[in-house]
């Protein structure tokens, strides 16, 4: 007799930047990111007499497990076993603890034929949100998301827009495997040393953002959204300066962003914390003369650099027999 299994893969997301911290009366976080299908979270549910689960992060899925098993709309005993095949880098910037959590979240529901849970129940459920919400929408709808930022009683960030980008348009990710940005608690006390962000960058951000960007993703023009992405990209680096030493995180990462920039790159820019900087492309093509050109002329620490699609499509849960 064939046996049910789940299945979930997701993308890897980028963040671009967030809009607002630390001043009072005004949304906190915002901003805007993109969901590639690099290499994100694939997991595997199969039936188990216990919950159990293995792979990378397995510790880390069964905490997650642990907390669905709990939440008000799930109510069974959560015997299964879920197997992690494949997660990207943590704390790399690409955004996989939520795709993690959700992925855990939503194949469990699927899994045990759940009421069918809407995000909000899904991300309270694994307690993610806190800050930015790019992932989240992310998961759920994949493309360029754009989110509003968050007052203190509100449980996530509104959806402000969820953009298809261009088939042919490329992300080059350029990422060092000797550091690590920062998450969880020393993320929290990072935000607790920052100064506020200026009411007036802010400003300037959300019109880069709502006027530029989000007009050149609607209407596919690489240039202008190119242009767009490193201006919006910059003012959100200096608003962390004071705690990763510049606009980028390390020296490595400043020197691949000039570099990328004197190869002619417009659209160069950090996702969250690091150590990962991404470069938008018009086409296939014109990725892998960059990344050839790159590859040649890497300093003494090698980087890795890979290739991405733009993922307009959400994570994918399917049922399968086997």
């Amino acid at each position: 007799m064939p046996r049910r299994v789940v299945q979930v893969t997701t993308g890897c997301r980028l963040h671009f930047g967030m809009l607002s911290f630390g001043q009072r009366g005004v949304r906190e976080f915002g901003g805007a990111g993109a969901m590639i299908d690099a290499a994100g979270v694939a997991l595997r549910i199969s039936p188990s007499t216990q919950l159990k689960t293995s792979g990378p992060l397995a510790e880390v899925a069964l905490r997650h497990a642990q907390s669905i098993a709990d939440a008000p709309w799930f109510g069974r005993t959560p015997d299964c076993e879920i197997q992690i095949m494949s997660v990207p880098p943590p704390h790399a910037g690409l955004g996989s603890g939520t795709q993690l959590a959700l992925a855990v979240a939503a194949g469990m529901a699927r899994f045990f034929d759940c009421p069918t849970p809407d995000l909000i129940q899904l991300v309270q459920a694994v307690g993610r949100g806190r800050r930015s919400a790019v992932g989240l929408y992310g998961f759920w709808h994949g493309g360029l998301i754009v989110e509003a930022g968050k007052r203190s009683e509100e449980e996530i960030s509104p959806l402000l827009h969820r953009i298809a980008l261009p088939e042919d348009w490329r992300f080059l990710l350029i990422r060092s495997a000797e550091s690590e940005g920062l998450s969880g608690e020393n993320e929290r006390q990072a935000f607790g040393r920052l100064p506020p962000v200026p009411v007036e960058v802010t400003a300037r951000m959300c019109q880069e953002l709502l006027l530029e960007m989000i007009p050149a993703a609607i209407e596919g023009d690489y240039s202008a959204f190119s242009s767009a992405l490193f201006r919006f990209g910059e003012d959100a680096g200096r608003c962390f300066a004071a705690q990763q030493g510049g606009v980028y995180g390390s020296a490595q990462m400043t020197w691949a962003v000039d570099e990328l920039r004197k190869l002619g790159v417009a659209g160069v820019a950090q996702s969250s914390w690091g150590p990962t900087v991404f470069a938008v492309l018009p086409n296939q093509r014109a990725a892998e003369e960059i990344q050839a050109h790159f590859d040649q002329s890497q300093p003494r620490r090698p980087l890795s650099c890979i290739i991405a699609r733009p993922r307009n499509e959400p994570a994918r849960v399917d049922v399968i027999l086997e």
